[in-house]
């Protein structure tokens, strides 16, 4: 993936609405905002296929633990 988008996907019985960001431009954007990364997670996930423009298709979701440069406190997404 190499940009960041909205998009549907159908999940059989309903369809989702996602923002998906490219991971890099989502790291330098929070760090920019006063946080370090700690901690990332990746779990795999049903392929979410994105019509027309494969090379934008997730196989996986992100998880992430940031911690406050200022303050020291923890910040989860």
């Amino acid at each position: 993936m190499t940009r960041n988008y909205f998009t549907l996907d159908s999940v059989g019985t309903a369809c989702c609405r996602y923002r998906v960001q490219h991971f890099e431009t989502f790291i330098h954007t929070v760090s920019e905002m006063g946080y370090r990364l700690r901690h990332e997670w990746r779990k795999v996930v049903k392929r979410m296929e994105i019509p027309f423009h494969s090379e934008e298709s997730v196989d996986d979701d992100a998880g992430f633990c940031f911690d406050s440069v200022t303050d020291g406190t923890t910040a989860m997404n």
